[in-house]
């Protein structure tokens, strides 16, 4: 009989067992970039989860926190975000985070072409569907009239559906031929142990890394914390709260933009120049008189 666990795509599994084993996470990240064709070895290498909370701008934010930010080096970040299903602002909120990360780099005094040199990777686990047949997609920013012409290579998305890897893995009697990124999502969309431990056999991990990394899912999926953490994963409330943040954000953003529309008006009725408003507001001078032939 099969031992049934908690997928690892609940984020708080996820979390758990990988953040007690940095050098699993680290044959993870490795998968991302040898996918990625970046040639950087991170076997020896010690991890840095970078502090999510150094990201966050109010106490709101804590809802909306990173799965993982790994600095790689000082030029390269993985922002991995476990989404255990989809809603209307997903995308958004992700690449408000990672375009967080990435401005993170710089520094006061920095010239912007310093931004050349650094490097972010979303790389997103997600437990629906991709709506195309690929199991893995990358996404850049594009020239929509020139899809070969990538306005910067600096930031990328992946997308990986979790239940195609997972599919791809029991599908196909040679695992060699499925990539090391694939086989980790389908170990991440695992329901029972002895499937985790059959794809470990393809050479992913040491017989002593696959004995630890068992153990300590087996371990988490009996903590009160965690499965505490996994009822409310499953809840109505954890998606209701999730959407709702996404509105509140949303409303705070326009709330602001209306605020600047009265601080604009208001100098414009004490005669203001428009370049002095212009600085002010960051507005242009157009969208200035367009305000003010609305007053």
């Amino acid at each position: 009989m099969k031992t049934k666990i908690p997928s690892l795509s609940y984020n708080s599994m996820f979390k758990a067992v990988f953040s007690n084993n940095k050098v699993i996470l680290s044959k993870l990240v490795q998968a991302i970039l040898e996918y990625y064709k970046i040639d950087i070895d991170i076997k020896d290498k010690e991890l840095i989860i970078r502090n999510n909370e150094l990201l966050l701008d109010n106490y709101r934010d804590k809802q909306l926190i990173c799965d993982y930010i790994i600095k790689i080096n000082d030029n390269l970040d993985i922002n991995i975000e476990i989404n255990r299903f989809n809603y209307v602002g997903l995308v958004e909120r992700n690449l408000a985070y990672s375009f967080k990360i990435f401005y993170g780099h710089f520094k006061a005094g920095d010239n912007y072409k310093e931004f050349n040199k650094y490097n972010v990777l979303q790389v997103n686990f997600n437990h629906f569907s991709n709506y195309n047949n690929k199991s893995v997609n990358k996404y850049y920013i594009l020239n929509l009239d020139d899809f070969t012409n990538k306005l910067t290579s600096n930031f990328s998305i992946m997308s990986i559906d979790i239940e195609k890897c997972f599919h791809l893995v029991y599908n196909n009697n040679n695992l060699e031929e499925i990539s090391n990124l694939e086989k980790w999502a389908a170990i991440i969309g695992c329901e029972y142990l002895e499937d985790i431990s059959t794809i470990l056999e393809s050479g992913l991990l040491s017989m002593e890394e696959k004995d630890k990394f068992l153990n300590e899912i087996k371990e988490k999926s009996k903590d009160k914390d965690v499965l505490d953490d996994l009822k409310f994963e499953d809840s109505i409330d954890y998606r209701f709260e999730l959407v709702e943040e996404d509105a509140y954000n949303r409303g705070i953003e326009q709330g602001i933009e209306l605020d600047k529309v009265d601080m604009i008006k208001a100098m414009l009725l004490n005669k203001l120049d428009y370049k002095v408003i212009s600085k002010i507001s960051n507005k242009s001078i157009k969208e200035i008189k367009n305000i003010e032939k609305s007053m």
